[in-house]
């Protein structure tokens, strides 16, 4: 590997170190324990509303029964059922009074559900946006690793080529000295099993190669101070 690729590299190293790093460990810390705390909040919350519900279905039975209560008092017309009268309708607001107090508390405990629902979301927003960002930070790491292993690739690929013009000098000169002998060698590419397909895969692969290393060299230089 050249010493530029080497030095791209690191720097590219560095920057995944200093960028990625306290990211991961912030969500680390704080993603699961907010989950966490937003998940008790929400069973506290639906077991105070299913609470709620009960005591509602109870007051509601209770105004069914007395409302029947004051249907047959309406019916008997003397003093006593009278007074009984004014009992049951004065019990009976009181009932009412308290499926009031229960809507309201119904309206609270809705609310801030609703609320857990939006802070949940948001929390599984940041989760997600900070795991896409360890993800690039692997990511580019690999990708580091791909370029250094392509520049060895590079290096290879060039002591081949050099030892192909070599065999190829080596293989005129015996056509012309003993031309009934050529046929005790193949040739070189089917020798090392890299025919004119290998070749040109390994010639893209370089091409692009070169053409990342210089596409994260003007974002260097476009994030560096003037």
């Amino acid at each position: 590997m050249s010493e530029g690729q080497q030095k791209l590299s690191g720097t590219t190293a560095q920057a995944n170190e200093t960028g990625g790093g306290v990211e991961e460990s912030r969500s680390e810390g704080q993603g699961p324990m907010v989950s966490d705390q937003l998940q008790k909040d929400r069973v506290r919350s639906q077991s105070s509303l299913e609470a709620l519900n009960h005591q509602r279905a109870g007051v509601v039975e209770g105004l069914q029964k007395l409302d029947q209560q004051i249907e047959k008092a309406t019916l008997a017309v003397n003093v006593a059922d009278s007074t009984k009268l004014t009992n049951l309708h004065a019990k009976r607001r009181s009932f009412e009074q308290r499926l009031e107090e229960l809507a309201s508390q119904e309206a609270i405990l809705t609310r801030h559900l609703e609320s857990i629902g939006e802070k949940e979301k948001m929390s599984t927003v940041e989760l997600h946006l900070t795991a896409r960002r360890n993800a690039h930070h692997e990511g580019v790491a690999i990708a580091d690793r791909l370029r250094q292993a392509l520049g060895v690739v590079e290096g290879l690929y060039a002591s081949w080529t050099e030892w192909a013009e070599r065999e190829r000098q080596l293989k005129d000169t015996l056509r012309s000295l003993a031309p009934d002998r050529m046929s005790e060698c193949p040739n070189f590419s089917y020798a090392t099993a890299i025919d004119q397909n290998f070749q040109q895969a390994i010639g893209q692969a370089l091409v692009e190669l070169h053409r990342s290393q210089k596409e994260l060299q003007r974002r260097f230089q476009t994030k560096s101070p003037v």
